[in-house]
């Protein structure tokens, strides 16, 4: 499958679960072209704010130590799981549902290192690379540079390579460097009002508690 996004960055992404009590919902999400909100009582108005044309995906996140892409030198790595992409067409205002233009993935696509456990997730293309990396993964199938995750500050201790290590650290500083010059502002909530809005500094994240079931 092949959905380029456009005008990369121009709308918010967000990133939902699919698991209801350990029951994986996104077949019938993709089937009946929706996506709902598991909680009655719960992210009801962070729902409320997603807009029609913001683009979403299905994910999951777990941890995996064998049969990955690149040498994990024996430890866990954390895994996100993104199974369909699609873009909002309707909100109904419930907080509860909203209707998607699904297009699901013939075979699950797995993201490493950077991961997000929350129910919902969003942020906008910014001057943050991790992020920026996710998005363009996510919605326009770029591959992840398993190098730079791995010999970045925040995994090299378990998964670096000392030299790439070293050579990346200097690339990895002007980009922290440039967030200050990010045409977003760097404390920015997407969705939802700040009584149920986690404000990530420097970043244009939200994150609301962890995955039902």
């Amino acid at each position: 499958m092949n959905s380029k996004s456009e005008g990369n960055g121009a709308r918010p992404c967000c990133f939902v679960g699919a698991t209801w009590k350990g029951s994986d919902q996104t077949g019938r999400f993709v089937q009946g072209g929706i996506w709902e909100n598991g909680h009655p009582d719960k992210h009801l108005d962070t729902v409320k704010s997603i807009q029609v044309g913001d683009r979403i995906a299905i994910k999951s996140a777990y941890t995996k130590r064998n049969d990955l892409p690149f040498d994990s030198r024996g430890h866990s790595v954390s895994v996100m799981e993104i199974k369909a992409i699609g873009t909002v067409k309707e909100n109904f205002g419930d907080g509860r549902t909203l209707s998607v233009d699904w297009n699901p993935f013939d075979s699950p696509r797995e993201w490493y290192f950077s991961t997000y456990r929350d129910v919902i997730t969003g942020f906008m293309f910014s001057a943050s690379w991790e992020k920026n990396a996710f998005i363009e993964f996510t919605f326009d199938e770029k591959p992840q540079d398993f190098d730079r995750f791995r010999n970045a500050p925040k995994w090299r201790e378990h998964f670096s390579d000392s030299e790439a290590s070293t050579q990346l650290d200097a690339a990895d500083t002007d980009m922290q460097h440039d967030d200050h010059n990010s045409e977003f502002p760097l404390n920015q909530i997407l969705f939802g009002p700040p009584e149920l809005s986690g404000i990530l500094l420097g970043s244009t994240q939200i994150g609301i508690e962890q995955s039902i079931g």
